[in-house]
């Protein structure tokens, strides 16, 4: 018996989820969605997988508002590279778009001996693009590579050491009780990577050369233009239909609905809330459209600043009218924030809404030492009208109260660093994640996350990270929604948010387009798709 032993990066870490039940075999898809979904033939085709039919076409263009980040699952956690990533690497489980079930990835089966020992079967007969066997051995390097990152520690450091029985038999041991573990192992971030080939290229490297078992192989990229990946015929399970799927940049809205309505492309990601009437009067696109895990928000650079001070982040509170915003911006899409969780997260509450008082914003201004007023800056990210219309309307509101806003509009990679390193007063930005309440706030909020990981507010807040890592490790089910609904009032009170906004998918696809389910987590299963 071989162990694998990772590091324990932190003195809070965590552990097993005890109230699941052993998982096995492949479970029955039902239909469920995020943003995206109505008017769209989901159904497969009726000949399963395999290669496409010669008079059928098998290239998609997806259109995407920027360029990814990084192909590396553990270097970053942004959208566009989620998306790409999805189609190269897997995940030991795999959480269902449309049921949002956990199901059977590249673990087999797994059982609880208790609350911090979680037993795995791996499937066999899997390959990775470059003709390596998927082992063992590959799961625990991807863990402990997962635990080195800084983007990505805190999300898998409550695994305390990988025992490796043979090539697919596996326990995971874990510090102490995490409800959560299953949809841990089903994020993008643990996409299982090839051991020999990311040891010797390392961090700076295996971003260039990103070998997974997926239904796609990384093909080529045209920096700021595409990323082309093709089918992976060696794939161990049903093939896709697709052979090639070309993620085009395109960060303009309007004009990805226009490619996608004048045929240059097959499916348009994020249109404008204001597109959505027309989309729906036009023969020529279908509207995938339905509420998701996303969660937008006005954030506040907590650590420095003007906002250092919560009487200022109390004033701009006060002073905004979020209704207007949201009528504006999204066009009657998605729905007003009531929280840091949506409706869809499990345990959500609404928190209490700040009063609209001009008066009482003035008063909290003239305390904080700004009588006559101050200057901020707001910045949000190319790409995205809708944020561009929040950073516009907010800077309107916020000159009823003396506060000058500037704008600045930032490319996606540039912006992301910035942001990570705290040169920002304001700033408008979204998170989506799955349905347990840890995602939807540790990231966002614990103090070990601040910068780059997610917690881009710089929130350091003691009682916030005790009520998050008491309700990641909490069995009962009652005393945890009791848990999180303290956690989303504590974090209501410290205020590093505006919570602005519930978000929907809004994509369209061309009529052709067969088989595209709008996944709630914001990554369609492209392999999905075929053409009629």
């Amino acid at each position: 018996m071989k162990k694998s032993l990772i590091r324990t990066m932190s003195a809070l870490v965590v552990a097993v989820m005890a109230l699941t039940s052993c998982a096995t075999g492949n479970q029955a898809p039902a239909d469920a969605g995020t943003t995206g979904g109505n008017g769209a033939d989901t159904t497969a085709p009726a000949d399963g997988g395999g290669q496409a039919a010669s008079d059928v076409r098998d290239e998609l263009i997806f259109l995407t508002g920027a360029f990814p980040v990084t192909l590396d699952p553990v270097m970053m956690n942004d959208h566009p590279s989620a998306q790409i990533r999805l189609m190269i690497f897997e995940t030991l489980v795999s959480l269902n778009p449309r049921t949002m079930e956990l199901e059977p990835g590249l673990a087999v089966s797994w059982d609880f001996e208790d609350a911090q020992t979680l037993n795995m079967e791996l499937r066999q007969g899997v390959y990775f693009s470059n003709g390596d066997p998927f082992t063992a051995d590959d799961v625990s390097f991807t863990i402990e590579r997962a635990i080195e990152s800084t983007h990505t520690r805190s999300m898998f450091e409550m695994i305390e050491y990988v025992e490796i029985h043979d090539d697919h038999n596996i326990t995971l041991h874990l510090s102490e009780p995490f409800m959560p573990i299953l949809h841990t192992l089903s994020t993008g971030q643990l996409g299982i990577v090839n051991a020999n080939v990311a040891r010797e290229l390392g961090f700076d490297g295996f971003h260039e050369n990103p070998v997974g078992t997926g239904r796609f192989i990384f093909d080529s990229q045209v920096l700021g233009d595409r990323t082309v990946v093709v089918r992976n015929e060696n794939y161990w399970g049903e093939l896709p239909h697709l052979r090639q799927i070309t993620f085009r940049v395109i960060p303009e809205q309007p004009i990805r609905f226009i490619e996608v309505e004048t045929g240059n492309a097959d499916i348009g990601f994020s249109i404008l809330p204001t597109d959505v009437q027309r989309a729906e009067e036009t023969d020529s696109v279908v509207l995938h459209r339905h509420l998701n895990f996303s969660y937008n928000y006005i954030g506040f650079n907590t650590a420095s600043g003007p906002l250092a001070d919560i009487r200022v982040r109390q004033a701009i509170a006060h002073a905004l009218q979020l209704q207007p915003i949201i009528d504006n911006a999204f066009a009657g899409t998605g729905m007003p924030g009531t929280g840091p969780l949506t409706t869809l997260h499990d345990m959500s509450i609404a928190t209490e809404p700040f009063e609209f008082d001009l008066d009482r914003s003035r008063e909290l201004l003239a305390e904080a030492g700004f009588p006559d007023g101050l200057s901020l800056r707001f910045w949000t990210n190319a790409g995205n009208q809708a944020r561009a219309d929040v950073a516009q309307l907010v800077q309107s509101q916020l000159r009823q109260v003396n506060i000058d806003v500037e704008v600045e509009i930032i490319e996606w990679g540039t912006y992301l660093e910035a942001t990570a390193a705290g040169e920002h007063d304001m700033f408008m930005l979204g998170w989506i994640s799955q349905p347990d309440p840890h995602f939807g706030v540790d990231m966002l909020f614990h103090s070990r996350n601040v910068g780059a990981p997610g917690n881009r507010s710089f929130t350091v807040n003691a009682e916030i990270d005790r009520l998050i890592e008491e309700g990641k490790g909490e069995l009962d089910p009652v005393r945890r929604a009791q848990i999180y609904a303290d956690l989303q009032n504590a974090i209501r009170e410290e205020l590093p948010h505006i919570f602005l906004h519930f978000g929907e998918e809004l994509i369209v696809t061309t009529p052709e387009v067969r088989g595209f389910f709008p996944a709630p987590t914001g990554s369609p299963w492209l392999w999905e798709v075929y053409f009629e």
